[in-house]
């Protein structure tokens, strides 16, 4: 019968803010109570409260994510899901999931689809919910007055929600669609506002109504500065042109890794492990090939620094590919633009190398005339052996010239007080976990010592905000004086 499902249920949930997280976090802890039921969700980028890595993190974020965040909670599957312990009877499928944050989680790596944007409706109509007798769908809406009517917006991803619909419509199986009233949501005009009777029920109770989903916005660095530059000196500069039809239109994506014939590492490293998922990305280089006067810029970090050290991004061959080499474009990093479009091989990587971090172009040089990719005896030109990072502050193009570009153009909600102490915990950031080995350096040392001799103390409210007022141990001591002197 109409609003009812009985037996198994798969629930296909938009991505991102267009969940209706009472509705789901309901339906979870029923599901989980009741081991005879089993439940299948689908979905994609089921987004969590930043909580902070290690005691320091977790104590400054608590402030700063009750003014962003509000009344929003966390769904509980995604807790679990991270966590390795979803029951038996549920299975989480995600197209797309948060950067980085499954890595190595087996029961998230088995259960990703891989799939673009484009075909992600096709999955949800055919995938596990086709196999099922009953399919049930939510959406979290936002309700407002039209011309004395009614009327339901989606607010966001309207092609996760209304094109499954109506696959599953002309299969002839049953779907429950249910909307979910969340008042903060963001009204959108044209396609995703419905007139009540498209949704089965609707759901317009106060506990639905919570925050929306936001991070806060992240500092752009010297390295961001410099990719946003180069991205806008390949612009089309005449605005009347990209307003007709995507003419001359410029499809910007990111990737991790790339070889150096240019084929682009962007969803997985080498193991094959998922990082975050396909997305959009293939969707935007099939239209930069196919549209007239369309260009693709691929903006990759020449370089990656972790925990393992200084790791080049730019491979003679990679293990993964996202997008194949045949597809190649123009590569941007923050050392500058390669126009790659109709070059051959050896052209491309020239280019490549010419863009590529200064600390490992002769590896560069000479892994590709190693394997005859390269010819024997080339040199690449003085100009182009790029410096790191440090000397991209004298690098900038004129159009920078007018003074220093800000940390946060487009705001922050930290006080100034956060930044400063977030400007000393990244200099911290390994000696919470690790004191020893932070210690280790000769110059760490002697900060150190000169610290815990000297008592140097940071304020008092800082000390609070971090945990760190009282010191209980040898380690807590060497951190509370670090952080004063970082301070």
């Amino acid at each position: 019968m109409p609003g009812t499902v009985d037996g198994d249920s798969g629930l296909g949930i938009p991505l991102g803010v267009g969940k209706p997280i009472p509705f789901v976090k309901e339906l979870y802890r029923r599901t989980c109570g009741n081991p005879a039921r089993r439940a299948q969700l689908v979905t994609a980028l089921s987004l969590e409260m930043p909580a902070g890595h290690g005691e320091l993190e977790r104590h400054f974020l608590r402030p700063p994510v009750e003014r962003v965040f509000g009344d929003r909670t966390d769904l509980e599957y995604v807790k679990d899901s991270r966590a390795g312990r979803l029951t038996p009877n549920i299975e989480v499928h995600e197209f797309f999931m948060e950067t980085g944050d499954y890595f190595g989680n087996e029961q998230a790596q088995q259960n990703c689809i891989s799939t673009g944007c484009t075909s992600a409706a096709r999955y949800i109509a055919a995938s596990g919910m086709n196999a099922m007798a009953q399919a049930v769908m939510a959406q979290a809406v936002v309700a407002h007055e039209a011309g004395g009517v009614l009327r339901l917006n989606l607010s966001s991803n309207l092609d996760v929600s209304g094109e499954p619909a109506e696959r599953i419509a002309a299969r002839g199986r049953q779907l429950l669609k249910i909307a979910v009233i969340n008042r903060q949501n963001p009204c959108m005009p044209n396609s995703v506002e419905f007139v009540p009777g498209f949704f089965d029920m609707e759901v317009d109770d106060p506990a639905a109504t919570h925050t929306v989903f936001g991070p806060p916005n992240g500092k752009v660095g010297t390295v961001d500065c410099a990719f946003g530059l180069h991205a806008a000196s390949v612009e089309p500069g005449d605005d009347r042109l990209k307003r007709e039809q995507r003419r001359r239109v410029r499809f910007i994506n990111t990737t991790m890794n790339a070889t150096l014939p240019d084929a682009a590492c962007s969803d997985a490293p080498k193991s094959g492990q998922v990082v975050s998922g396909v997305g959009g990305q293939f969707n935007f280089v099939a239209m930069s090939h196919a549209l007239p006067d369309a260009r693709l810029l691929m903006m990759l970090r020449s370089t990656h620094d972790n925990k393992d050290g200084l790791k080049r991004s730019f491979a003679g061959s990679y293990g993964h590919v996202t997008i194949a080499r045949h597809l190649r474009d123009i590569v941007i990093t923050e050392y500058g633009v390669a126009d790659l479009r109709g070059q051959h091989d050896g052209e491309v990587i020239k280019r490549l190398i010419a863009v590529a971090d200064s600390r490992f172009q002769d590896g560069l040089i000479k892994g590709s005339q190693a394997h005859g990719k390269l010819e024997a005896g080339w040199e690449l030109a003085e100009r182009n052996s790029n410096k790191p990072p440090p000397a991209l502050e004298d690098k900038r193009p004129p159009s920078a010239d007018a003074g220093p570009l800000p940390d946060f153009p487009f705001g922050t909600d930290f006080t100034e007080d956060e930044l400063h102490i977030v400007r000393a915990l990244k200099k911290l950031k390994r000696a919470n976990e690790h004191p020893i080995e932070l210690a280790q350096t000769a110059q760490t040392a002697q900060v150190t010592v000169r610290s815990l001799r000297e008592g140097m103390q940071a304020p008092q409210a800082c000390l609070e905000r971090l945990g760190l007022a009282e010191a209980h141990s040898l380690k807590d001591l060497f951190v509370q004086r670090l952080f004063a002197d970082n301070l």
